[in-house]
Formats: structure tokens, sequence, C-alpha cells
């Protein structure tokens, strides 16, 4: 008899529940795992480095997810203090919802689910959890990803080559939109609007996630690494912003907005950073992205906590004006809800929201989809962690679609705010051989 079957003789199962079958593994080599389950339709992974938390959820279990959040009976095999600690729900959400061609087409708009199977390490806790309802187990799969997790399979190490990226940087189109931005600002109309460019290059030699992960867990030490696979389309990145992550009562999130460039020599690096915390036009930035958050938090939480002066954030290849937000959540608090309200925020749509939305939907030629979407888990708990998908690119069709956006506000210049855009799009060109 197989452990999941007779975990099942010990269980009361209902057509309501979820069975949550944990099995321990050894330690393992997340990256040695991806390309051999490129097979599968839906691939989430999630590498948080610097809480030593990482995941790969493979497929879904069908079933209505909003009814399933409000009364999930869960029969599992663990104890409820490690139950909380995992994904039940991962998922994403796009920008918005609107489409002008089918390069996002392999993706929902907005997509919560449960994933069939998670390879988890949480510190030096591994586990493979297969979930399923009824009895609708799948055996095969489940031995199957056990035995790739004692295999030793090697990382592949071959470069990604791309076709010459010259007809790709263009600024006459995006200087041009820059300058109807900041026309519409003058008029009173917009507040600050943040625009995105996208550079399309051909791939050469064929695309290895396990590669690109690797690259950008080594580039990017203080991101959230992560790609969704959905059919033949491939989102990923390494995102440095944080929507909010919650922990039974207590939610955290940050405003972060203000860009700089950094520099390898320490002096210059810091006289930068102080640049950022002088300069009006960036705190402004900076301040209209953290006022529109603490107004979404007050019909969600109380005691809000927050630095009142801004930290620079320092990343591979740019800094970030940061400010830290602590809040408890009130009982009226909804995940969903509350995803709703405070996605996009003014640091990747601009404010007004309504009204800015507007305008980057009237002006740029290309759809967004997870570009500055969102990328996430939770479970019934009341835990869970949520990022915006900036830092970000789509494979489709041997094509990859990069993207990189800035705010505009009063005082920006088209040909500084273009040169950010490109700063910003260096960490995902690095794992490419230019």
């Amino acid at each position: 008899m197989s452990l999941i079957s007779t975990f099942l003789q010990n269980e009361n199962i209902d057509k309501h529940s979820l069975s949550s079958f944990f099995y321990r593994i050894e330690p393992i080599n997340f990256l040695n795992l991806i390309e051999s389950i490129s097979d599968f339709r839906n691939v989430l992974t999630f590498f948080n480095e610097r809480k030593n938390f990482s995941f790969v959820a493979i497929d879904e279990v069908k079933t209505d997810v909003d009814v399933f959040t409000s009364s999930l009976n869960i029969n599992t095999n663990v104890d409820e203090n490690i139950l909380e600690k995992f994904p039940q729900f991962v998922g994403y959400k796009k920008f918005n919802d609107n489409s002008k061609s089918n390069l996002w087409n392999d993706f929902a708009d907005n997509k919560w689910y449960i994933p069939k199977f998670l390879i988890v390490r949480d510190n030096n806790d591994y586990y493979i959890i297969h979930n399923f309802r009824d009895n609708e187990y799948d055996e095969n799969s489940f031995n199957y990803l056990i035995s790739l997790s004692s295999k030793l399979i090697e990382t592949s190490t071959t470069e990604i080559k791309v076709d010459d990226l010259s007809l790709t940087r263009d600024s006459k189109s995006w200087t041009s939109n820059v300058e109807l931005a900041l026309k519409r600002i003058n008029e009173n109309t917009l507040d600050k609007v943040v625009l995105a460019r996208k550079i399309e290059i051909q791939l050469k030699s064929q695309f290895s996630l396990s590669f690109v992960i690797n690259k950008l867990l080594n580039a990017c030490d203080d991101c959230i690494v992560f790609s969704v696979k959905e059919n033949n389309s491939i989102f990923w990145g390494a995102t440095p912003e944080k929507l909010f992550s919650i922990n039974k009562n207590i939610l955290h999130t940050e405003a972060l907005a203000g860009s700089i460039e950094r520099s390898s020599d320490k002096t210059e690096d810091a006289f930068l950073g102080n640049q950022l915390l002088r300069d009006p036009k960036e705190l402004n930035e900076q301040k209209k992205v953290l006022d529109y958050i603490l107004s979404i938090l007050e019909n969600f939480s109380s005691d809000i906590k927050f630095n009142e002066i801004p930290f620079i954030k320092k990343l591979n290849t740019v800094q970030h004006l940061q400010t830290k937000i602590t809040a408890t959540i009130n009982e009226k608090f909804d995940i969903f809800k509350f995803l709703e309200e405070i996605h996009p925020t003014p640091a990747v749509c601009g404010y007004p929201k309504d009204v800015s939305m507007k305008f980057i939907l009237e002006t740029e030629n290309f759809d967004r989809g997870l570009y500055a979407g969102v990328i996430g888990w939770f479970n019934k708990f009341n835990v869970g962690e949520f990022y915006v998908g900036i830092r970000s690119a789509l494979l489709k069709e041997n094509k990859l679609n990069v993207f990189a956006g800035c705010g505009i506000v009063e005082g920006s210049i088209p040909e500084k705010e273009f040169q950010e855009t490109e700063i910003k799009m260096k960490p995902i060109l690095s794992v490419l051989s230019l």
C-alpha cells in the first residue's frame, strides 16, 4: 500500500476538504530540478534567499478559490505549526485586464490557485507536498518528483545567446510619451505617471530557466527571484519591490520609489545615495507612493508605523528611496479585497490611479501583462508574501520581451528617465550573452 493511500485510510475525507500530504526529503538544489519539470504545463518558482525560503509550485488543483479560502478544511499528516508556514495558494495578477495583442494570452488576468505539487525549502527543512481533493491523488507524478529529488542533475551552464540589440534602443517614442505626460502634469490633470518601455530580443540559443535563475540569485541578493510558466510562455525576473507580506495579524509593506545609479567606488556610491536623499523631485515621487499606501491601509488596519525619513535601498545597479511600513490588520481584512485596493500603487502606475492608468493604456503601445503585476502566495492562516513583477521579462516563441519603467513627475527630463530605464534593464540583460 502506498504512503498516500495509507494516509487516506486514517482520514475522514469529504469533497469540501483539501488533502495536503507532506513528504520530507533530503536537502536538494532547486535549480537542478527545474529543467527536469519543464514538461509540466504550469510551474511557478519563488526564491526568497534572505529568508532561506523557496518553493516550486507545479500544476493546480481544480477548485473555486474564493469559496475554498473562506472554508478550507485540510486533511494533512503534519502539525498545524508546520502547515501554517507554507503556501496553500499561489498565483499572479496582471497590471491591468486590458489587452492590445496576444503577447500575454497564455496567462489569465488574475489567477490564484492551489498547486497540485509543492517542493519547498524552509531553512533546513525540505518537503514535497501533494495537494488533492477527494481521492484524486497522482501517485505517478508524486513518485517521479521524489525520484528527481534524490538524483544529481547538473544545472545548465550554457550561455543564452541573442541577436543584435541595436534596433531596439530608439528613444524617440519615449521622449514623445514623456513630453506628453509632462504636458498633462503641467495642466494639473496628472500628478505622476509611471511610463514603461519594452525591448524585444530574438534568442539564438535555447533558453534555460535554471541558468537564468542561478544568474539572478547570484547577482540580485536583495530581490525575490521568480518565474511563472503557463503553457509556452515564461515570465521571470528579480524584483526588489514588496507589495506586502502578512503574518497572522501583522502586515508589512513599503513605499519604494525614486532612483539613482550605483557606483563601484564606495565614496561616489555614498555621494549618489546622499544626493538621492536630498533631491526634491525624487523625494516628492516617493512621498506620493507613501501617502497612497497609508490611505489604503487606513481602511484595513490600525496601529500603522513607518519611518518618517526614507532609507536608501541599494541594489546591484540602482538605489531607491524606501519607507518600511508595519500595520495591525482589522477584522474586516480580506486578502483579495486588499490586493485589489492597493495594486497598482503609484510606484508602478501613478497618481491619481484612474487618470494615470488611462494615460498608460492610451500611450504605451504594448501590454504590460504581468510586468508591474503581482506574484505571490498565501494560506488560510493569513500568512503570505506578494511582490511587484518589475525587473522582469517575458519569454514567448524564443523571443524575449524585457520591460522597465520610471516615474514621471514635474521636473522629469526625458533623456535622464530613458537612462534610468536602461539601468533597470541591466539585471535582466546581464544574464544574456550579448
